[in-house]
């Protein structure tokens, strides 16, 4: 826990990712790689307001430059496992980086483990959606989807048809964003869910 005398004293740490800045009351302290481990969990880094500090470092932590400082983590952040599907998807034939990965944050899982593994969660914008819209007849979620998740549901009452995902059958892959065809912002996204590969 980083505390207030060491804030105060402008302790010099070993394991420093970074500089608070100085902010109000607050002078310039040094954050340790320590503050950022919880001590209950492994393969797993808090950042921003999760971090080890008693409240008047805390006070100066929850900003949101500091908060920057600690999502990088220095160079422990670079082996932090990032998941994006703006071009790419996780294949449901794949699980080399369950296998491979060099800081341990994400299980080994088979195969099978991995495709029931729920990754994050789908979400439907429908203002962006093509069939939403009217734009043109677009299915190609429902195409694409190798878990069958994705369905066009007509609604007889409001007249638009508008694809609704099945969250027992998604598990998050990421392929219907990666080719939904609405630009740089996906009309279906995978968001952040409480369940992830993360251990």
């Amino acid at each position: 826990m980083l505390t207030e005398e060491e804030m105060k004293a402008g302790v010099k740490f070993k394991d420093v990712i970074g500089y608070s800045g100085t902010y109000a009351n607050a002078p310039e302290f040094q954050i340790p790689y320590g503050c950022l481990v919880p001590a209950k969990l492994e393969n797993l880094l808090a950042a921003g307001r999760c971090v080890s500090a008693e409240f008047p470092v805390a006070d100066t932590l929850r900003l949101i430059p500091v908060c920057r400082v600690t999502g990088q983590a220095g160079i422990a952040g670079l082996l932090a496992p990032v998941v994006r599907y703006e071009k790419e998807y996780c294949l449901e034939d794949c699980n080399a980086c369950t296998q491979f990965c060099p800081s341990g944050a994400l299980q080994d899982l088979n195969l099978e483990q991995k495709n029931k593994y729920v990754i994050g969660e789908t979400l439907l914008d429908a203002s962006l959606c093509y069939l939403v819209r009217g734009v043109n007849d677009c299915n190609i979620c429902v195409r694409s989807c190798p878990f069958d998740a994705v369905q066009i549901y007509w609604n007889e009452d409001l007249y638009v048809a508008y694809p609704v995902v099945d969250l027992l059958k998604c598990n998050g892959c990421g392929t219907c964003e990666a080719y939904c065809p609405t630009g740089e912002t996906k009309a279906i996204k995978v968001w952040k869910s409480g369940t992830s590969a993360l251990s």
